[in-house]
């Protein structure tokens, strides 16, 4: 019984901390927001998780393990490629939808420093330049930082 409610507590601080992050994003985000949302204690909140840095991460392992699921069930032997991306880009499109947590990644990874984009998940300390600010633009009107490469292969 005792289990049950600290998983439902983290989840919802999860829940909760994801909702900030997707509409905030890193920098923008205050732990008592997050504690506000939950209804609960700051001792609920830092029971699970020790800093905002630690929460971002997980939602960050989250996102990763689904992305990694969809990709497998996206994948059928024999499959055209483009049958596998369009399933990919499907099921993207649904967890977009359906899960704060999978939006709340997304905000944190794309707010990520260029040379700390798709390192494996976990990271390592988050970068204190980590911010929500959007990338400077150019004269050109192009972004000033370089487009990251994607890290998983379709096919």
């Amino acid at each position: 019984m005792k289990q049950e409610r600290a998983r439902r507590t983290r989840e919802q601080v999860l829940d909760a901390a994801a909702a900030e992050f997707a509409a905030r994003g890193f920098a923008q985000t205050r732990l008592d927001a997050v504690v506000a949302r939950t209804g609960m204690s700051k001792g609920a909140l830092y029971g699970h998780f020790r800093s905002k840095e630690e929460l971002a991460r997980a939602l960050l392992t989250h996102a990763d393990h689904a992305w990694t699921a969809l990709a497998y069930n996206a994948e059928q032997p024999g499959q055209p490629p483009l049958v596998s991306l369009e399933r990919l880009t499907v099921g993207l499109d649904e967890q977009l939808r359906a899960d704060i947590r999978i939006r709340a990644a997304l905000r944190l990874a794309a707010e990520l420093p260029p040379d700390e984009r798709g390192s494996s998940v976990p990271l390592g300390p988050i970068p204190s330049g980590w911010s929500s600010s959007p990338p400077r633009r150019s004269r050109r009107g192009r972004s000033s930082r370089p487009t990251p490469r994607p890290r998983w292969r379709i096919c």
